[in-house]
């Protein structure tokens, strides 16, 4: 890892903001680049370089430390997953049996702003047609929500939601803990099946990216540490 600390003229200048000032997405803890993904279209899977960091903030300056990371995403969402279950297992008993083994336990990212969210069980009896309340009391389907909100057409109307149960947070434990309900069509998925790490070209192929030696590794950390030093907007 390597840390550099950065003068800031403004209070208001977060490590954070640094980050996404250098167009970097946050996805969870942590900041990736997405304009140099990495494709594979052989295995279906997508590549984000980036960076775990930690951020120490002081009044007039910021420490940030920061280690390379990858983030690894597949070309499937949620519902493409779904549908193929659906070819192989035409009965709803076995369909609904197949997609909970395949989906409960993994990891979505969401298409409209990248979070991530752990797939705790599937609602089948919801669809994206579903009406819920907003904060301000009003009625909306997901379907007119997504559209709203984050310009996303959900088009496959008769998918089921899936259920996250979120993050608990300390300072919010009396506070009722609602379900967060995802369409499957607007979630990617993240990470290895156990078919994949079975296959070796997959995990060779990916080893040659996302396995750095030292010299690599400082070298990418250096780039990150002195775009931050040197660019012109981060003040």
């Amino acid at each position: 890892s390597a840390c550099t600390t950065k003068k800031t003229k403004n209070s208001s200048t977060s490590g954070s903001r640094i980050l996404k000032m250098m167009e970097l997405e946050q996805v969870g803890r942590n900041y990736y680049n997405k304009r140099e993904a990495m494709e594979f279209h052989d295995h279906k899977l997508v590549i984000w370089p980036g960076y775990v960091t930690s951020i120490l903030e002081y009044e007039t300056s910021i420490t940030l430390c920061a280690d390379v990371n990858h983030k690894l995403f597949r070309m499937q969402t949620a519902y493409d997953l779904i549908s193929d279950i659906r070819d192989g297992f035409p009965t709803k008993q076995e369909l609904q049996e197949q997609v909970s083994k395949r989906l409960v336990g993994s990891v979505v990212s969401t298409m409209y702003n990248n979070k991530t969210y752990r797939v705790d069980a599937i609602n089948w009896e919801e669809t994206p047609r579903t009406t819920f309340k907003t904060s301000d009391g009003a009625e909306i389907t997901f379907v007119e929500y997504y559209k709203t909100r984050y310009d996303q057409v959900v088009t496959e109307l008769n998918q089921p939601l899936l259920i996250s149960k979120g993050k608990w947070q300390k300072s919010k434990q009396d506070t009722p803990h609602e379900p967060i309900l995802l369409v499957p069509q607007l979630c990617n998925l993240t990470g290895l099946t156990d078919e994949l790490r079975k296959n070796y070209r997959v995990m060779r192929d990916l080893a040659l990216h996302m396995r750095l030696d030292p010299e690599k590794r400082q070298h990418e950390l250096r780039k990150l540490m002195n775009t931050i030093q040197t660019n012109k907007e981060i003040q």
